[in-house]
Formats: structure tokens, C-alpha cells, sequence
């Protein structure tokens, strides 16, 4: 801190006192405002990198993944964010958001599976649905404790369908994937619900405007975003939300960046600012309660054109 000397009036304290903390931002105050993570990304990417989601701006290292993942589902708690699958295996990594580091083993999904989704609440986090690398894809959801470490443990299924590269959210209470796709131009529009503290098979919500694979999901604790992704022809611009504790369609909210549109890329949130990895390197945002367009954040340290995986410490699944 300073040296200010003398006798200070009150309005001279607060005036030092404010300068202070806005010359020292430290990772404490930080981590309050939300941090914003991505983890991997396309040819197999061991990058992780972070953002203070109140403030605009170019991410920063964060450390390494120890196996490099390619559109893996990630989870997170307020003080641990788990990555699971690869682009051939079932491996599962966790992070711990206050300490800048590598990532470190966490225990092995059920199934081999990458380009799946993830959603959790502060205490379980599910994965839904992915591929095994190459044809297969699949319709189970795995749920791990974030706090603990070791094997995933089946949860249930999917409705209805195999899908892979969806959008995956939560609230405190009901974790949600929708869209994805299959082989060759199949592309889904179903969105699914699950109750997280009861393991079971998949509930219908309702539909997406239309199939999309590959969109962003990202969630506040009581209204959950669809931004992007691509049908069997051109890639979408439009955002779409749901109310997370209701059923139904989603309804429109926006639209992205011209030409910034993300495909199998990561969202995170602080419950009120939703930041998204686009394409190349480029950040977007939009303000989740609001209706409007997307604008600029900022930049990744490391161009990924696709596939990141995105968590954060204040997103919609912690009340």
C-alpha cells in the first residue's frame, strides 16, 4: 500500500483507499468477480486461459492441461473446475481457479467420449452425451462430486437420440443439454433436462429453433443461453434463451458478432455477464438478463478455431 503521511480527513482515506485497490487487483478480488476459463480447444490444445468476466479484455495463461482435449464437457464449483474426455480417451482433469497451474488428474468417465457437455451445481457435475474420436456417438450422461476425485458414475441417458457437440448449462437445480448432432448432416433441435441431485434418464424441455450443432451454452441461475453453431448448411448468428425452471421453446435474445460466430466453442458466466470463445481467437459477450446483441471482449493468448471448453467459478449452477 502506499505511504500516505499525515493526518488524513475521511474524504482523503476514501480517495487513497480507492486508488489503492484500483492500482492492486488481486486474485482474491478477482476470483469474486468470476473467473472465466478455457481449457483446450481444436488439434488437441493443452492451453487454459482465464478472464476476469467484469472486466473487458485479452485472457492470460493460466497453465497446461496435462492430456490435450478437443471440445471435452467441463464443470465447476466455486473453487475447482473438471474437464472430461479427450479426442481418444476417458480422461478427466481438474483445476483449482484460485492457483495458476497445470491441470491435475481427476479419475476416468464411464465411456470414452470428447465433444460432449457439461453442467453442474456447486457440489455434482454432469457430462452429457460426446463420441469416442471417431464414429460413435453417444447418449450417456456421466455426474462426478467436483470436491472429490476419482471415477465418473453413470447418471442416465439422453432422450431419444446420440448426440454429440451440444450446449450444456445449469442452474442449483436442473441441468440442461440441447442440440448436438450425428453423422454425416444430422443436426438436432431437442433440448433435454435432468434434475441433478436425481440420477435418472433425460426429461423433454422443448426445441431449438432449429438443429444446430456445435452451439454455446452458458447460464445464469435462472435463464439459460444457445448462442451459435451451425445446421447442415451455414452456421447461425442467433442466440436463443429458455427460463431453466420452466419447459418449453426457446425465444429469441440476439444476435453474435458478424462473422464471429462460435462453433463447438466455450461459454462461461458470473450469473450476469456471459463471455464466449468465437472463432480464431475472439472473445464476445452479452449481458445474460438483457435481450441485445453481442459485443467484443477481447482475445484468447492462443488462436483455437474450434472445440474450447469453457467453466467458471460463478456460473448459473452455484446459488
Amino acid at each position: 500500500m502506499p505511504n500516505y503521511n499525515g493526518v488524513w480527513s475521511l474524504t482523503t482515506q476514501l480517495q487513497y483507499n480507492t486508488d489503492w485497490q484500483a492500482d492492486n487487483v488481486s486474485l482474491a478480488r478477482v476470483f469474486a468477480a468470476g473467473i472465466g476459463m478455457w481449457l483446450g480447444g481444436a488439434s488437441n490444445s493443452v492451453v487454459i486461459d482465464t478472464v476476469n468476466i467484469t472486466s473487458a479484455g485479452n485472457a492470460t495463461d493460466f497453465g497446461d492441461l496435462i492430456v490435450g482435449t478437443y471440445g471435452s464437457g467441463a464443470v465447476g464449483s466455486t473453487t475447482r473446475g473438471v474437464i472430461s474426455g479427450t479426442s481418444s480417451g476417458n480422461n478427466m482433469q481438474y483445476v483449482t481457479f484460485a492457483t495458476a497451474g497445470n491441470s491435475t488428474d481427476f479419475g476416468d468417465s464411464t465411456v470414452t467420449n470428447n465433444r460432449g457437455g457439461g453442467g453442474s451445481s456447486s457440489i455434482r457435475g454432469l457430462f452429457f452425451g460426446g463420441g469416442d474420436g471417431g464414429t460413435a456417438i453417444g447418449d450417456v450422461v456421466d455426474y462426478i462430486t467436483i470436491a472429490s476425485t476419482g471415477d465418473a458414475t453413470d447418471f442416465g441417458d439422453l432422450v431419444g437420440d446420440r448426440r454429440a457437440d451440444g450446449a450444456g448449462f445449469a442452474s442449483p437445480t436442473r441441468a440442461i443439454y440441447g442440440g448436438g448432432g450425428a453423422s454425416g448432416t444430422t443436426r438436432y433441435n431437442t433440448i433435454d433436462y435432468f434434475t441433478i441431485n436425481s440420477a435418472g434418464n433425460a426429461t423433454d424441455f422443448g426445441d431449438l429453433s432449429a438443429g444446430k450443432e456445435g452451439p454455446n451454452g452458458c447460464a445464469s441461475t435462472t435463464r439459460g443461453l444457445f448462442a451459435g453453431g451451425n445446421g447442415a448448411g451455414p452456421s447461425y448468428d442467433v442466440i436463443e434463451y429458455i427460463t431453466i425452471s420452466s419447459t418449453g421453446d426457446v425465444t429469441d435474445f440476439g444476435d453474435l458478432i458478424e462473422d464471429e460466430v462460435p462453433n463447438m466453442n466455450g461459454c462461461t458466466t458470473n450469473q450476469t455477464t456471459a463471455v464466449m470463445h468465437s472463432t480464431g481467437n475472439t472473445i464476445q459477450t452479452v449481458t445474460i438478463a438483457s435481450t441485445a446483441d453481442a459485443t467484443d471482449f477481447g482475445d484468447l493468448t492462443v488462436s483455437r478455431s474450434n472445440r474450447t471448453s469453457a467453466t467458471g467459478n460463478l456460473h448459473g449452477g452455484i446459488a
